[in-house]
């Protein structure tokens, strides 16, 4: 929501908004939960991802 009401504040200015929203990102943190867990929180990734290179090739190419 902050995002969008900022993009359309400065939308005639050269300050550009954006944004990656990331769901669950495997990293030592998630490790640390059951695998019960992890799997249900995954299931409710509508597209399954959830590695850290699956947000760095959205990130990347922006800031590469």
């Amino acid at each position: 929501m902050l995002t969008k009401a900022s993009g359309k504040e400065l939308a005639d200015t050269e300050t550009r908004i954006n944004a990656i929203a990331s769901a669950v990102i495997a990293t030592d943190l998630t490790k640390q939960m059951s695998s019960e867990t992890y799997q249900t929180v995954l299931a409710k990734i509508p597209l399954g991802r959830g590695q850290p290179g699956d947000l760095l090739k959205h990130v990347q190419p922006a800031y590469g």
